[in-house]
């Protein structure tokens, strides 16, 4: 392609590209605020209050930057078109953000990575279907931490020092597809044998850089997706995955080695 035409090319697509990214200049102070493809984004930095004046068609708001020691329910609610929250969970004091009674139809997803809870946050809006609490220290998931959120489909559990799961942890979320435990202390014998038996609509699980030295056997016959990377797993038994007959996709190598299946 000649350098005018190309040139041309991107004249033409300069009005998509626009389109695609966009600078908003009502943005609240130590914030950046963009329209991509459409979505409205707010990400704040270095925040001590909650933000004023944020946009009421925001659909994704970060406050992951901040070091807000409180979260306000009335200016959220006023973000009718939220879809995702994001912030970092500074307190173990949940009363610092108390959202239980937090009414967006479209929110549906909470991220509280980054804090020093040693349990699954409880005073989140009971109805979102996608959660993220990775990097905590919760050492043992206990049964009764989903018991407020019936309707998750999505749960990330990556770097939060797992060792152990109780029995009927995962009862109280039927729905859950994905499941992800990556970079945590996980070994075998950290599942319950009927951990899973209420979780017949999981699909897939991640296992990756754990302490597994065999696959995990009991999972439900709906899982079709399984990474087991960065375990010292080094031979794989056809009975491993009798209870998983619907299995397409295995990831199982440890810094490249290859796994022998017998």
């Amino acid at each position: 392609m000649s350098f005018r035409r190309f040139s041309c090319f991107l004249y033409m697509l300069c009005p998509f590209i626009v389109q695609a990214v966009t600078k908003d200049i009502t943005c609240p102070a130590s914030c950046e605020c963009e329209t991509i493809f459409g979505a409205k984004e707010v990400d704040c930095y270095n925040l001590t209050d909650f933000p004023s004046n944020i946009p009421e068609d925001t659909n994704y708001l970060d406050l992951s930057g901040c070091n807000i020691f409180h979260i306000p329910i009335q200016p959220l609610e006023k973000l009718f078109k939220l879809q995702r929250f994001a912030f970092q969970e500074i307190n173990t004091n949940e009363d610092n953000y108390n959202l239980r009674a937090l009414n967006l139809p479209l929110l549906n997803e909470i991220v509280v990575d980054g804090g020093v809870s040693t349990s699954i946050p409880q005073l989140l809006p009971p109805y979102i279907s996608t959660l993220s609490v990775a990097e905590n220290n919760l050492g043992t998931l206990k049964s009764g931490s989903f018991r407020n959120y019936p309707n998750l489909d999505s749960l990330f559990l990556s770097d939060c020092m797992l060792t152990k799961l109780e029995s009927g942890v995962l009862d109280d979320i039927p729905s859950l597809s994905l499941l992800q435990f990556n970079d945590n202390n996980l070994n075998e014998d950290s599942f319950p044998l009927d951990v899973f038996k209420k979780n017949q609509a999981l699909e897939s699980v991640s296992f990756f850089d754990n302490e597994l030295k065999h696959v995990v056997s009991n999972l439900p016959s709906s899982v079709t997706s399984v990474d087991y990377s960065g375990n010292a797993i080094f031979e794989l038994r056809a009975y491993d995955f009798k209870s998983t007959p619907k299995l397409i996709y295995l990831s199982s190598t440890k810094y490249g080695m290859k796994i022998t299946v017998m």
